[in-house]
């Protein structure tokens, strides 16, 4: 069986430009695609001491994420609870480390995710129900690589967020809806306010009554 697996992560991207420093085994190439369509992909690696330690710092060129550009690529949105992120694991069959680095071929693309558990308050688009969730953030720390995506959303424990998620794809580029990739999660305060990437503030009435309309419209 395949460890957590899988990821895509969004929106109306363009043409694919990867930089990537060979580090281990001469490998070049990128770790991460918001979904099939296309994306200007950046990525550099940072050698260490030991030849399979590396870092890689890695950045996606993408639309502005507004509710319109996201909800195309959104299967899941739900209101939850971050409850506990876990150390980062690769994208591969085993979980493990693959020998050739983060681009073995046109199809193998390893990369690390963290896994993030969820508990679920509404759920608003998908067969996501309130109750746990597990789910999976781009980058991440697996042993000693470290993967920073920039604009990853940057999720913390105890903290509420809107989530748009997908079926996650892993290494080989297959997707799995039983483990979603975030695409985009937005704090939610205490009053119920919803701090979105592009459209300001709102409430959550009024953006799950958009979600629902963009929905609706595709």
């Amino acid at each position: 069986m395949r460890h957590l697996q899988d990821r895509s992560r969004l929106l109306i991207l363009t043409a694919v430009t990867v930089m990537l420093g060979a580090c281990v085994s001469g490998s070049a190439g990128t770790t991460l695609v918001r979904d099939p369509s296309s994306a200007a992909v950046s990525a550099a690696r940072t050698p260490r001491p030991n030849p399979d330690c590396y870092g890689i710092d890695e950045s996606v060129d993408t639309a502005p994420p507004t509710v319109a550009n996201v909800m195309p690529f959104t299967t899941i949105v739900v209101v939850a609870d971050v409850r506990s992120l876990e150390a980062g694991i690769w994208n591969t069959m085993d979980g493990k480390q693959p020998d050739n680095g983060v681009k073995n071929g046109p199809k193998f693309a390893p990369a690390i995710e963290t896994p993030i558990n969820l508990q679920v308050s509404d759920s608003w688009v998908g067969d996501a129900r309130p109750g746990a969730l597990r789910v999976v953030n781009p980058g991440g720390t697996a042993g000693c690589v470290d993967h920073h995506v920039t604009n990853a959303p940057d999720l913390q424990k105890g903290k509420k967020y809107v989530f748009f998620l997908q079926p996650s794809p892993d290494a080989d580029g297959q997707r799995h809806p039983e483990l979603p990739l975030v695409l985009e999660a937005w704090p939610v305060d205490g009053t119920g306010q919803v701090e979105t990437a592009e459209e300001g503030s709102m409430s959550l009435a009024q953006l799950e009554d958009l979600v629902h309309h963009l929905r609706a419209n595709e």
